[in-house]
């Protein structure tokens, strides 16, 4: 975002070339706020309240089309955004995906299918896998017309940035989908069961993130009796939203990708609405104060969780080893040593380092193309299969711009490793936060 604001090039540096962002949609609207407002932290309070405003329109719209008119429909708003999960993630994709998501599902109940088709392109460019989230919605369509309709204006809507991207990185995709499979898991922990993960770290913050689901799961219980058999049918689009929910984790859980906890916000947050929702459907007109104790217990705990995770420099739920304010001071520093910009090879964490350090060029698989362009090279003597052979494909398109563009490997002076090389490199550390424990840095000076 940095780069594109101030240089209008794509990719984290002026210098090199890359197509590490995933949600190129997220990344353009960031730098426009940020062009307008001088300032990125502004913008992400900008885009989080315009989000906000979106969604409480998108509520009002929702209420009527499920003729759900009760007040109660606006404690989502909360239960959305302060999810933990979701909360830890503002500044990513993720509201966005969602919020979209939320008009996307509307459109498809007023069968405003050329909308809905282009609400579906628009998650594509935020995120390609979220489109996932749009399958089990073909029940709701009942002609070839329809299907058309929603195709065809999906398509349109995604074809500029498709053009641009394969004609100016090579690729129908970012390059973060094929090296995300790559890495698979941390440690035995992928995708599946990696959910364990924020458990052992972050054990209150993840309870809250499901209380609501299981809170929707006692009332509809509690008044199973107005339950009819046309609110259980395959196609109520409440019932959808969760099986949108489930189909994502399937999916994402098959891939065995690493547990980034953004990944998970797309489960959890679409299951919370749907059995919110579904509860407020059924629910008796005079039931009122049993849900409202239950929200106030879970907004109390939010409120100590979120004061706790201030206090402490860090998000409620995170994967840094490092919080913002020590990457700031080691960035600081380092370029203290590293006196002019140079290429800086990386084995860590880059995107915190990269944006605040002046003279290091950060480089890693994310950074540049350079593993990408291997790949693409020699695709065919990879060992890839079945939809790993067909993402790396998409990657590797434009072949032509692959054999026009392959750039050799910099040259490094200098290396920033968890472990160091030799007795005269600089330490930085030890450094603790709720996720890891005593992490060192090191700027090692590399031999020529």
């Amino acid at each position: 975002m940095k780069n594109f604001t101030e240089n209008l090039k794509w990719g984290m540096y002026p210098e090199i070339k890359a197509n590490s962002a995933t949600s190129p949609a997220n990344v353009l609207f960031l730098s426009i706020l940020t062009f307008l407002t001088k300032n990125p932290e502004i913008s992400i309070l900008l885009q989080n309240f315009l989000l906000l405003f979106t969604l409480f329109i998108a509520l009002n719209q929702i209420s009527e089309i499920l003729k759900i008119n009760n007040i109660l429909i606006y404690l989502l708003i909360p239960l959305i955004i302060l999810n933990p999960f979701l909360f830890s993630s503002l500044g990513l994709e993720s509201f966005s995906v969602i919020t979209v998501f939320i008009l996307f599902f509307i459109s498809i109940m007023k069968i405003r299918l050329v909308l809905a088709g282009i609400l579906l392109g628009i998650l594509f460019i935020l995120r390609p896998d979220s489109i996932l989230l749009g399958i089990p919605f073909i029940f709701l369509l009942k002609s070839k017309k329809q299907y058309f309709l929603l195709s065809f204006s999906a398509l349109i809507s995604t074809i500029p940035w498709l053009l641009y991207s394969y004609i100016n990185m090579g690729s129908l995709l970012p390059d973060t989908l094929i090296i995300k499979r790559t890495q698979s898991s941390w440690d035995g922990y992928n995708f599946f069961n990696g959910f364990t993960l924020y458990w052992i770290n972050y054990k209150f913050e993840t309870f809250l993130a499901i209380f609501p689901i299981f809170s929707a799961l006692v009332l509809i219980f509690k008044n199973r009796k107005n339950i009819a058999k046309e609110d259980i049918r395959i196609n109520n689009p409440i019932l959808l939203l969760s099986f949108a929910g489930v189909l994502h984790f399937v999916i994402f859980g098959s891939l065995h990708v690493p547990p980034y906890h953004w990944y998970y916000v797309f489960s959890l947050v679409l299951i919370t609405i749907s059995c919110t929702l579904f509860y407020l459907k059924i629910r008796l007109d005079g039931e009122k104060i049993l849900p409202i104790i239950l929200i106030s217990i879970w907004l109390i705990s939010i409120l100590f969780s979120f004061s706790y995770a201030y206090k402490s420099k860090e998000m409620p739920i995170h994967t840094n080893w490092i919080n913002k304010d020590e990457y700031k001071k080691i960035s600081e520093e380092l370029d203290l040593f590293i006196k002019e910009r140079q290429f800086v090879k990386m084995n860590y964490e880059i995107g915190t380092l990269a944006y605040y350090s002046k003279n290091s060029i950060f480089i890693d698989d994310f950074s540049s193309r350079y593993l990408i362009q291997y790949m693409c090279m020699d695709i065919k003597k990879l060992s890839f299969k079945n939809l790993n052979k067909i993402m790396l494909s998409l990657t590797c398109l434009n072949r032509d711009y692959y054999k026009n563009a392959q750039d050799k490997l910099p040259s490094y002076k200098y290396e920033v490793s968890h472990l160091s090389n030799q007795q005269d490199s600089i330490e930085f550390g030890p450094y603790n936060t709720r996720w890891s424990k005593n992490v060192y840095l090191y700027l090692n000076k590399l031999k020529d």
